[in-house]
């Protein structure tokens, strides 16, 4: 028992030793060294800063690239060659417009439904189908409208693609890009005017002159619009070049069509200028067109520019447009600004708030329909 606190007695001492050797050490360690901390801070500050800027840029990019027409979720190719299982995909625009029109309308709307298919029948051959759901048509009555939007097949050839069947004419920028990607929702007028459905059928081939150089693109197309065969014996020629520089690009287009036969027989002839570019969190796209429609020289131009805030998903557009349906006479013209704001609520889901200001003149044709501002709300959602 004495040997017991005997040991006790000599291990006690080098314990309290042990003790306070530690303790004062781990305590010291603990105190914060606020010159370090305040380092730290600043050092996450500047990561912050360029992480919005990095954000900024990427959603610079991508909106360059779906106004280049193009996907960046194309499916690869399959290792073995054989044939891909196709991918389902689509989008819905649902809006509540309010417009002050003669008919002073006020509703709910299915804007645009779509149901796409995409697959790859080998590793240089893909297609595409795309079919409308929703009725917006003049007297579709209730209910649904099934309509063939688009339907093509694409192969690759050297180092270009070609493409046959019903697709969107390669015509500057705008006209390509899908709805569902539009800031403003909708179209200038003149696209709609020009180019009704955005579609039509024919072939096109689309090749890089060289390595990140320019982008050339040919088409023949019947000229009559979608569904529909030609309504005479000349085919519509289309030819378009966009020209690449640091953050952007300008685009050359040119079409030669004509619609009708004999004397009804009208000139559709047109060219077009166009230009896109970035600069940091802002965004500008601009076309010019001139040419032929429906007997008369027309003309028409938009310009849109986006602004993304710092640390958001939001975006603020304005886009005045304007058309000169026959630039023979006076008082014919129409004349648009939109603006608005948008909120990506998550990948697939936007929210966009737009309003309109409209002039049309007295003697513009579809006077009724655009006399009046409007404004809507939308919540797209992808799938």
């Amino acid at each position: 028992m004495r040997r017991r606190l005997r040991a006790f007695t000599l291990i006690e001492p080098l314990v309290v030793i042990a003790l306070t050797a530690i303790l004062p050490g781990r305590a010291a360690a603990q105190a914060p060294d606020l010159a370090s901390v305040q380092r730290e801070i600043e050092a996450l500050k500047q990561k912050l800063r360029d992480y919005d800027g990095l954000k900024a840029r990427l959603a610079a990019l991508e909106e360059q690239l779906k106004a280049a027409g193009q996907s960046a979720k194309a499916p690869s190719a399959p290792a073995t060659g054989a044939a891909a299982q196709p991918k389902l995909d689509g989008y819905l625009q649902l809006r509540a417009n309010v417009d002050r029109t003669a008919g002073n309308n006020e509703d709910f709307s299915v804007r645009r439904l779509r149901l796409n298919m995409r697959g790859k029948a080998d590793e240089r051959t893909s297609y595409r189908a795309e079919v409308q759901l929703e009725s917006r048509l003049a007297g579709a009555g209730p209910g649904s409208k099934l309509q063939l939007r688009t339907l093509y097949v694409d192969r690759s050839l050297g180092e270009g693609r070609l493409r046959m069947g019903q697709a969107k004419v390669p015509w500057g920028y705008e006209l390509e890009v899908s709805s569902a990607d539009l800031w403003s929702g909708e179209r200038s007028l003149f696209m709609d005017r020009l180019f009704p459905s955005q579609r039509d059928i024919g072939l096109q081939y689309q090749w890089r002159l060289a390595k990140d150089g320019p982008l050339a693109g040919i088409g023949l197309f019947n000229g009559a619009g979608i569904n529909a065969a030609d309504d005479n014996a000349h085919k519509d020629l289309l030819g378009r070049v966009r020209f690449p520089w640091p953050s952007g690009s300008a685009s050359l287009s040119y079409y030669d069509g004509q619609t009708g036969v004999g004397a009804a027989a009208q000139d559709r002839s047109r060219v077009g200028l166009g230009a896109l570019h970035d600069w940091g969190r802002f965004s500008l796209v601009t076309e010019y067109v001139t040419g032929h429609d429906r007997g008369a020289k027309v003309a028409g131009a938009y310009a849109q520019l986006g602004y993304r805030p710092p640390s958001t998903s939001d975006m603020v557009f304005v886009k005045p447009d304007w058309y000169d349906e026959n630039r023979g006479q006076t008082g014919d013209a129409f004349r648009r600004m939109t603006v608005g704001y948008s909120r990506d609520l998550s990948a697939a889901t936007r929210l966009t708030l737009a309003y309109e200001f409209r002039d049309a003149s007295a003697n513009f044709s579809d006077l009724a329909i655009w006399d009046g501002d409007a404004g809507w709300v939308q919540w797209l959602l992808k799938y």
